[in-house]
């Protein structure tokens, strides 16, 4: 018999992943896209380990869930002429 994976919960969820984003993005201009949101507790740029260079993608932690709604209407806005998808992000699960 399969395990069923826990149920999650969007209503609780503080945290979106912000995905195709340009190489050149700054976690300033993520923090100017998303202002109108909520309050932001963190924002984050995935970077790689050898050279410091962008992933792509990155988060955004806020302070309640009403952040993470805003934020999920905001997928498909363009920085620095890239459509950025927006998606909600639940760490350790």
């Amino acid at each position: 018999m399969a395990e069923s994976k826990p149920k999650i919960n969007k209503k609780k969820c503080v945290h979106v992943f912000v995905g195709n984003l340009s190489y050149s993005a700054t976690v300033n201009q993520l923090q100017e896209v998303f202002q109108n949101c909520g309050n932001i507790v963190s924002v984050k740029i995935a970077t790689h380990s050898d050279n410091g260079t962008s992933r792509g993608f990155g988060f955004i932690e806020f302070e309640n869930n009403d952040g993470v709604i805003g934020a999920i209407k905001l997928s498909g806005t363009e920085i620095n002429e890239r459509k950025i998808r927006v998606d909600y992000y639940f760490p350790n699960h």
